[in-house]
């Protein structure tokens, strides 16, 4: 709801009563202060990826009125010789000066939603806001409006393995746990020989589950957008189209992506609930090596990101729809979206 003016000072009072609401937690520790700190610093968080675009969008509109106002300077005349010469030419003046301020004024109370509106639709919509969807597929800029991509990937650093299989100790449990009536204390020991089988056989190798998993992330993505950057030619058919779209939902459910609602719990759909998740300490006082909060910083941001690209994915979904897309696949579409927000989540709170 705020207007660009008003938004970068809006930030920094929710950053100051986050800071606020913190050290109240920390003084009087309780489930209500906790949850109004979570919700404060997950806002100022969120909306601080906005602040570069929405600076530049400001001084957008600042640099054209900045040059005329210089080039006013030049022109006006204050040598004159007689009275009412001077004050013909000073009224002039002000009045242009008062006609740039409040250009500026109008540029200032232009709504944040609308700005971020128009940054969403590039490349998708046209820009006089009617309903007519481009089907030329959209560049990597456009499609992660706030991604920010440096141009170059961080991989896992080599290092850390499985621990072996013999390795790991079974500790019987005593007498008072074994008869307090739970039938899974009982079965610890068979439990605990199967997932010994299954991690002896499925990982015969000596690189850590990370590096494992980033390799694998890698080759994924590589693949995902090398098919895109083939749907770009111009001599590409709908049908075409339609059948990578299909494979790739196809390859998320091989990978673990779920496809149905309830795969998710609901409260991740609401942004109220979502930022009164935990956030993780990326202060620089805290134990972690400075690469490594380098490291967690992006992760967050790219968090926050992920979150405001599928709320936005939501709404298109539902207020817009698609002329090329069937229910069913917006539909399949949204859920899998969710179920990997739910992923990147988990990933945040370990």
């Amino acid at each position: 709801s705020a207007t660009l003016g008003e938004f970068f000072e809006r930030l920094e009072l929710v950053k100051s009563f986050s800071d606020q609401w913190s050290r109240i937690q920390q003084d009087t520790p309780s489930t209500d202060n906790m949850l109004k700190s979570r919700m404060l610093s997950s806002i100022s968080q969120f909306y601080s990826h906005f602040l570069d675009h929405l600076l530049s969008r400001k001084n957008g509109f600042r640099n054209p009125i900045e040059a005329r106002l210089q080039s006013e300077v030049k022109l006006a005349k204050w040598d004159e010789q007689t009275y009412y010469s001077l004050v013909d030419s000073s009224e002039r003046n002000h009045r242009k000066l008062m006609r740039l301020l409040r250009e500026y004024d109008d540029t200032l109370q232009t709504p944040v939603s609308s700005l971020l509106e128009q940054h969403y639709a590039e490349g998708i919509r046209k820009p006089d806001g009617e309903v007519d969807i481009c089907t030329k597929i959209p560049s990597n800029q456009m499609i992660f409006s706030f991604s920010c991509v440096e141009g170059k990937t961080r991989s896992v650093q080599p290092g850390g393995r499985h621990p072996n299989v013999e390795d790991r100790q079974w500790a019987k449990l005593s007498d008072k746990f074994m008869n307090d009536g739970t039938e899974l204390l009982g079965g610890l020991s068979r439990y605990y020989r199967k997932m010994a089988g299954l991690v002896k056989s499925e990982f015969q190798h000596d690189i850590s589950w990370a590096q494992a998993g980033s390799s694998l992330a890698s080759e994924l993505t590589a693949s995902i957008f090398g098919r895109i950057e083939s749907l770009r030619s111009e001599k590409t058919t709908k049908q075409t189209k339609q059948r990578a779209l299909t494979d790739l939902f196809k390859c998320l459910r091989t990978n673990g992506f779920k496809n149905t609602k309830w795969s998710v719990p609901d409260s991740l759909r609401k942004m109220v609930d979502l930022f009164q998740l935990p956030l993780p300490d990326l202060k620089p006082q805290t134990l972690l090596r400075n690469d490594v909060l380098v490291m967690l910083r992006a992760a967050n941001d790219y968090t926050n990101r992920s979150i405001a690209e599928l709320q936005r994915l939501h709404s298109e979904v539902s207020v817009l729809g698609s002329r090329y897309m069937s229910f069913r696949e917006m539909t399949l579409m949204t859920c899998l979206s969710d179920h990997g927000l739910l992923l990147i989540m988990q990933q945040r709170s370990v």
